[in-house]
């Protein structure tokens, strides 16, 4: 082989290393290039996922804080549902004790309505027995008479036989 097939030979390897140097570099160049915007991307996400991790930690911290204090309202709830139905217990008892009481009233009212009127009577009745006394004592026969028989029967109203 002479020198300028070596030489030809030479030269297409370096054209070829060129061509395959050039055609490497500019891949290398390009896969360099969607690195970068790949590793800002992922920069970029990691940024993100950072925020979200705190908007998440903090919506969990008020989430907890939620459920302690529903907890807690829910307690008093409870407490003051108990205290509502003691108390409901206590007003049925003291309405069932007022209706007792409210039932004696009226059969003593009835009875004392029924106690004036036969007093009433009593002191009608007294009044004529006064008045029978007087006869009796002046000797005024027809006005005794008159006078029984008028009272008779407010005496026997207010239970007081003649």
């Amino acid at each position: 082989m002479g020198d300028r097939a070596r030489a030809g030979l030479v030269t297409m390897a370096i054209l070829l290393a060129v061509l395959v140097v050039g055609t490497t570099g500019e891949a290398w160049l390009d896969t360099r290039a969607a690195t970068d915007r790949t590793g800002a991307d992922i920069r970029f996400t990691r940024g993100e996922l950072a925020q979200v991790r705190d908007d998440l930690a903090a919506a969990t911290a008020l989430y907890d804080e939620a459920q302690s204090s529903l907890g807690d309202e829910l307690e008093a709830l409870v407490a003051r549902r108990d205290e509502s139905e003691v108390a409901q217990a206590s007003l049925d008892a003291v309405n069932q004790v007022l209706a007792e009481l409210e039932a004696q009233l009226a059969v003593a009212e009835a009875d004392l309505g029924s106690r004036t009127s036969r007093l009433e009577a009593f002191d009608r009745c007294l009044v004529g027995v006064v008045e029978v006394l007087n006869q009796v004592a002046v000797s005024d026969t027809d006005g005794l008479a008159t006078t029984l028989g008028r009272i008779g029967g407010v005496c026997a109203e207010a239970g007081v036989v003649l």
